[in-house]
């Protein structure tokens, strides 16, 4: 799903070369090339190996434990609350910026579906969501203006992990 960002970015940056929309797809035709060479050398079939292709699971029934639940509000009330103000603070990024902060944004909604649809939820899928919530977390935390405020937000992050240890 991550190689959408890829075709994202470029048509974010506007790029019009031609072979910089020809490379990811070279990428993905050489990794579909040497998938089926594995699957010809150890099944004799060209297409054996693409049979164990990940499944999608929208059984959320492994979440509900009081850890998961605290990690996962506190988790997506953050998210979304930061990324609220991130998506206002595109505007005042300088134009050179933008699609950078743009491409973390669509990165963290890719995150985001990559942790609805994931075949098994034991809490790992979950990492995928880790990079971009953290740069969009990080935004917020240096725009607050009130150091009450950033203080306990950053206390509540500091001392969640802890919590959920002893849940």
């Amino acid at each position: 799903m991550f190689f959408l960002l890829i075709l994202v970015s470029l048509a974010f940056y506007n790029d019009i070369k031609i072979n910089h929309w020809v490379i990811p797809f070279i990428g993905a035709a050489t990794v579909f090339i040497i998938t089926s060479g594995i699957s010809i050398m150890l099944y004799d079939s060209f297409f054996d190996t693409f049979k164990s292709l990940p499944e999608i699971s929208l059984n959320f029934n492994s979440y509900n434990s009081a850890a998961y639940i605290v990690a996962i509000t506190i988790l997506l009330s953050f998210g979304i609350w930061s990324s609220l103000y991130y998506i206002n603070s595109i505007k005042e990024k300088k134009k050179a910026f933008r699609v950078s902060f743009k491409s973390i944004l669509v990165s963290a909604i890719i995150a985001g579906v990559i942790v609805i649809l994931a075949p098994v939820k034991d809490g790992s899928e979950f990492l995928f969501v880790f990079a971009p919530l953290t740069i969009i977390i990080t935004n917020y935390i240096e725009i607050i203006e009130d150091k009450w405020f950033r203080e306990i937000f950053l206390a509540v992050l500091f001392i969640l992990p802890f919590v959920l240890l002893l849940l």
